[in-house]
């Protein structure tokens, strides 16, 4: 296995990390916030607020991986962008 030669480029712009990247963030904010939520109030247990926790980090699980998935067969502008700069390269040379 090796990395892709525009590896730089896809980290840069792909939607799929970008994705990824918000879907970590808010998977991680979600299990902090859990334990700021008070408990007791309109009859919110402890447990609630745990069960609740639980299915916000697997819905996040889901979402990174759905959202990245399909955001890697959609069209990115990264090809694009690349096959603009190596015509420039060449007509630099020329």
């Amino acid at each position: 296995m090796k990395f892709v030669e525009n590896w730089e480029a896809i980290l840069k712009g792909a939607w799929s990390v970008r994705l990824a990247a918000v879907a970590s963030a808010l998977i991680s904010a979600s299990e902090s916030a859990s334990s700021v939520v008070p408990t007791g109030i309109f009859g919110i247990t402890p447990e609630l607020v745990a069960d609740a926790a639980l299915v916000l980090r697997y819905l996040g699980y889901a979402t990174y991986a759905a959202g990245a998935f399909v955001a890697r067969f959609m069209d990115q502008g990264i090809a694009v962008a690349q096959i603009q700069a190596a015509l420039d390269a060449a007509k630099e040379r020329s």
